[in-house]
């Protein structure tokens, strides 16, 4: 008991602190694991990172922006392992001419899991890259005219995301999408003039989804399924599955198979 006793003193007086707060006002800032750091001023950055994020630790932007001008850089933001990004805040590579090998990222996870929300990430290769993580939670998150993808990753959540504007064409070839992901599941999700595929996933499970534009809006390997949704404005298919997309009070022009024998699946206004 008086071990006990003991023990709960100790920890009320600081015997064990929990993860501190680390101010943030210059590029290249390493943060430890489980910490939480502070924005405190916009950063214009040479790379290869913005900031270094050790496992679980945030990132809280506080309204600052942090800028990338290096083409050769890595990412504004790099997590190791599993972070959070708060904002609000911006995250912006400025060269329009940004190419697709750059390979420069807004916010790039490389384990764990990511949690972002109230953030705008424009001009990058990939806005969110999540590809090599566990998964991503984003909320209130806008990525824009990158080079490549708004926003990649294995398992997406998604609430209030747009992705409008991202991808290039080189060559005659189209390239680039506003979301890819293995699932990607959410509500009020938003992807305008990407240039190939709006929506691209092995299963794309979406409520009050807005989509238009690109070579292809949605397109489900697996399973696609829109409620409340529209996907109009397509060059080939606003809807394209290899099964039979299941659409809930959803509009759509042209629906389609993405394997041969290619039919449209007589679920859109014009098919």
């Amino acid at each position: 008991m008086l071990l006990r006793l003991g023990l709960v003193l100790f920890v009320i007086a600081g015997g064990f602190s929990p993860a501190h707060a680390t101010d943030v006002a210059s590029c290249g800032q390493e943060i430890a694991a489980g910490d939480t750091a502070d924005l405190t001023a916009d950063l214009d950055c040479s790379g290869p990172f913005g900031v270094e994020l050790g496992r679980g630790a945030t990132l809280a932007m506080h309204g600052h922006t942090i800028t990338m001008e290096q083409p050769t850089a890595v990412s504004a933001v790099n997590c190791a392992n599993g972070c959070r990004v708060v904002g609000p805040g911006a995250l912006v590579h400025p060269r329009a001419d940004v190419s697709v090998d750059d390979a420069v990222d807004g916010v790039r996870v490389l384990a764990g899991r990511l949690v972002a929300s109230d953030l705008d990430v424009s001009g990058f290769n990939e806005g969110i890259n999540a590809t090599l993580a566990a998964g991503a939670t984003l909320t209130d998150v806008d990525a824009h005219g990158c080079s490549s993808i708004g926003i990649s990753g294995r398992r997406l959540k998604l609430a209030d995301v747009t992705a409008n504007d991202n991808g290039t064409v080189a060559l005659e070839n189209f390239h680039g999408a506003g979301i890819s992901g293995e699932t990607i599941k959410g509500h009020d999700v938003t992807a305008l003039n990407n240039v190939d595929t709006g929506i691209a996933g092995a299963t794309v499970i979406l409520a009050d989804a807005t989509v238009a534009g690109g070579y292809l809006g949605v397109s489900g390997i697996s399973r696609v399924k829109l409620i409340d949704s529209s996907a109009t404005g397509a060059l080939v298919y606003d809807v394209r599955s290899v099964h039979l997309p299941k659409l809930v009070n959803t509009t759509c022009d042209h629906s389609g198979t993405s394997q041969p024998p290619f039919i449209h699946w007589g679920v859109c206004a014009l098919d």
